[in-house]
């Protein structure tokens, strides 16, 4: 006797099922990673800028790539040691009454998350600092004091400039193309920094206060974040808020190298330069 049929609509029904489970068994590994990739991040362009301001400084590399590896690899650990607990703050949560399959899981805040006031208090205000305003107050000074610094080289330049064009009549016949030509290039490199900076700050502030709306939203349990007949599913606004969010991080990242080379002639020129020494099958 042969075994009966199965329905193929009840194969796939436990196929999306699986999927469905899957998806919450690692939805808290994950969102615990990209709370880790979001704070590293503004942490990370800290490095880049304080690089930037040594070498404009000192006109040489600030470090060998050794220490500075060590470096970021610290700042990550403290990063990651700093969102790690996430995992414990929140559990998936079933629902085995529930009718429909594809509501029976939701997630949302552990015991522990609920209860502990050192976790509410370390994930909303002290993260808040750590993640928001201190990086963006070290991101506007470092980026304003290269701005000054090349301003000063600027005039100084401009100065050494005219001091050499003293010299002999032959000098001074040629040197005013030369001061032209320096002062130009100054004016670049200030215009560049400048560019630059608001690129940055403009797209770091612009994901930060989002995050920040939607954090003051999930602490406040703001009824805009429930669904209007089961209140402990996400509404179409949390869904859609967190996920635009998300995007906004992913995006300006992977668009920040691009800023840099359109806003600054020598990142564009040595982006240029690395470029042409791929091979052809991997340049972009």
């Amino acid at each position: 006797m042969s075994p009966p049929k199965r329905d193929p609509r009840d194969v796939l029904k436990h196929l999306t099922r699986s999927l469905y489970e899957l998806y919450y068994a690692y939805s808290i590994p994950v969102f615990t990673l990209s709370r880790f990739v979001q704070l590293a991040i503004p942490y990370m362009l800290i490095f880049a800028t304080l690089e930037r301001l040594l070498w404009i400084s000192a006109r040489r590399k600030s470090s060998r790539r050794e220490s500075r590896y060590a470096r970021i690899g610290v700042v990550l650990l403290i990063c990651a040691l700093m969102r790690v607990p996430t995992l414990w703050a929140l559990e998936v949560l079933p629902f085995p009454e529930c009718p429909d399959v594809f509501r029976s899981l939701t997630t949302g805040p552990s015991t522990w998350g609920e209860e502990s006031w050192e976790w509410q208090l370390f994930d909303f205000q002290i993260m808040t600092v750590v993640q928001t305003l201190i990086p963006f107050v070290i991101l506007v000074t470092l980026n304003a004091i290269i701005v000054h610094r090349l301003k000063s080289m600027t005039e100084v330049r401009s100065k050494k400039s005219v001091q050499k064009g003293d010299a002999t009549l032959e000098f001074i016949q040629v040197a005013p193309f030369e001061h032209m030509y320096s002062a130009r290039s100054s004016h670049s490199q200030v215009r560049s920094a400048i560019l630059t900076m608001v690129a940055i700050v403009t797209s770091y502030l612009l994901c930060n206060s989002l995050q920040l709306i939607l954090t003051v939203l999930e602490k406040s349990g703001s009824e805009l974040l429930n669904d209007a007949e089961n209140p402990e599913q996400s509404s179409l606004f949390h869904t859609s808020f967190g996920d635009i969010v998300s995007f906004l991080y992913t995006f300006t990242s992977a668009f920040r190298l691009f800023i840099y080379a359109i806003c600054n002639n020598e990142i564009r020129r040595d982006l240029r330069a690395m470029l042409g020494e791929c091979p052809a099958d991997i340049r972009v």
